[in-house]
């Protein structure tokens, strides 16, 4: 594996870019660059490597040295371009978790990010402040889940109680499927639905109002709701998680 100064130097080179140059179509001040460049700065944040990869039209793995999927990198990243400051913030404190909390467990469990938040989730929930937590979920449930969200009120009760812990995969949902929608920093978790080619977002509860097609425009997806993680153990296993929740680990934002 390349390190990422290493990896800069090739890049730039091959891409025959001038410091000048890539401070300006990545929008990194220089000094940062050169530093990075030198190896003084050893492990540059992930939206920096962001920013150079996607300036340099190459993906994370090539400026790294990694051999993944470039598919899924350049997914990734076109993804990461249209997020909001916000957005990108809990992108990195996902990253920074994971990387930082990998550890042994059982093959039959897996460590997945947990997001909190810090306000009751309900419809209409503030999401401007969370916590993220990586915790342990049996491996066979939900295999295609990405993280998941922890919900700390009965507010969505009969559908969801507080405790439940809901498995969330990164994309659009299907016809009839529930997910989690943010429009200006407000969190809707609704059933979308398509009736006479005209979407709509309906609420879990009746006393929450339906959005139609035309105010959909800007909402955007943050994950469509697979299920409620379900534990071998429910008075054991989902108590101990539930508790571990209450020891937040709050990323830096």
């Amino acid at each position: 594996m390349t390190d990422v100064s290493t990896g800069l130097r090739n890049m730039m080179k091959l891409r025959k870019l001038t410091i000048s140059e890539l401070a300006d179509e990545s929008n990194i001040p220089e000094d940062t660059i050169k530093s990075i460049r030198s190896g003084k700065t050893r492990n540059p944040g992930i939206q920096t490597i962001i920013r150079l990869a996607d300036a340099m039209q190459c993906s994370i793995d090539e400026l790294i040295g990694h051999k993944l999927n470039s598919t899924e990198e350049m997914e990734f990243l076109s993804a990461w371009k249209k997020l909001d400051q916000h957005g990108r913030k809990l992108v990195q404190a996902i990253t920074d978790i994971e990387v930082s909390d990998r550890h042994q467990i059982s093959s039959s469990n897996r460590l997945i990010s947990c997001i909190v938040s810090s306000n009751n989730l309900g419809d209409g929930f503030l999401y401007d402040s969370f916590h993220i937590q990586t915790i342990e979920i049996p491996s066979n449930s939900f295999p295609n889940a990405d993280f998941c969200i922890y919900i700390n009120t009965d507010s969505l009760s009969p559908i969801y109680f507080k405790g439940d812990i809901l498995a969330i995969e990164k994309r659009f949902p299907h016809n009839g499927e529930t997910a989690i929608f943010i429009h200006h920093n407000i969190g809707y978790i609704r059933r979308y639905e398509v009736q006479r080619n005209q979407e709509q977002l309906l609420p879990l509860l009746p006393a929450c109002k339906t959005l139609e097609n035309q105010q959909l425009s800007d909402y955007i997806c943050f994950g469509t709701v697979l299920g409620i993680v379900k534990f071998s153990s429910k008075e054991n296993s989902r108590r101990h998680n539930a508790a571990s929740m209450i020891q937040y680990i709050k990323p830096n934002l």
